[in-house]
């Protein structure tokens, strides 16, 4: 989940915006679409948060997908796909989160407002909404297999156990990528400082006398501001099996 100060007159929520009077400046909880940037959470445990916001897909992560099958996976093969992942649960509580954050940003908002929202999504049908996106990339026998492996007592180990594991991936992900920014930035911090120097000479501020002394503010991607790369964060993944194209 992430945070931003806007001076739009809005709230973000999952992707929703309600519209409000302008009211200034106000910090509002913002969260990228259920396959994007969400943290999810199991059944059986809690994924972690990521540690800060970012701005990539997790489908930066895929280096390509696999044709579109001949025969796709049927609404009702998505159906029981999603009631063994427990997905309706987790979105449940991706909502419940999200609400209450939007709620203690924006206190002013009446509660028929909440009210509103939340009668909505309790009447989502996710099937109908995921079976499209699951049919461009599993066959009817692709979700066959993964049926009968997610049946079983360790297939269901698999499906709890994905998102907290997916979400603990992406995080020391996240970590091991600030670190490698952090170590490039002191390596090359003498090489940087000199290059900066010579941008802000030869591109001096609207105004400013030609060889006028004084060094320009350090901009925001300076070596003293210490920049670090961003990772990708948690998501809800897609179902998936031992020996089947991953999803």
């Amino acid at each position: 989940m992430k945070f931003f100060t806007t001076l739009a007159s809005g709230v973000f929520l999952g992707g929703v915006l309600l519209v409000l009077p302008s009211t200034g400046n106000s910090a509002f909880a913002q969260t990228n679409s259920p396959t994007a940037t969400k943290s999810t959470t199991s059944q059986t445990a809690p994924a972690p948060a990521a540690s800060s916001p970012s701005n990539r897909n997790i489908s930066a992560l895929a280096p390509g997908a696999p044709a579109p099958p001949a025969h796709p996976i049927t609404i009702d093969q998505t159906r029981e796909l999603l009631d063994l992942m427990g997905y309706k649960k987790i979105e449940e509580n991706n909502w419940s989160q999200m609400i209450a954050m939007n709620r203690q940003a924006a206190p002013f908002i009446p509660e028929d407002v909440w009210t509103d929202v939340q009668t909505n999504i309790d009447g989502i049908d996710y099937t109908t909404l995921i079976q499209p996106i699951y049919a461009k990339y599993l066959s009817q026998e692709d979700a066959a297999k993964a049926l009968e492996f997610y049946r079983t007592p360790e297939g269901k180990r698999v499906l709890q156990s994905m998102p907290p594991m997916l979400g603990e991936s992406v995080n020391a992900a996240q970590q091991k990528g600030r670190q490698v920014g952090r170590d490039a930035i002191e390596k090359h911090r003498a090489e940087i400082e000199a290059a900066q120097k010579k941008y802000q000479a030869e591109h001096p501020p609207a105004g400013a006398a030609p060889g006028a002394g004084g060094a320009a503010p350090a901009p925001s991607g300076s070596p003293s501001a210490s920049p670090v790369p961003t990772t990708p964060a948690p998501t809800t993944p897609p179902p998936s099996s031992t020996n089947k194209p991953q999803r």
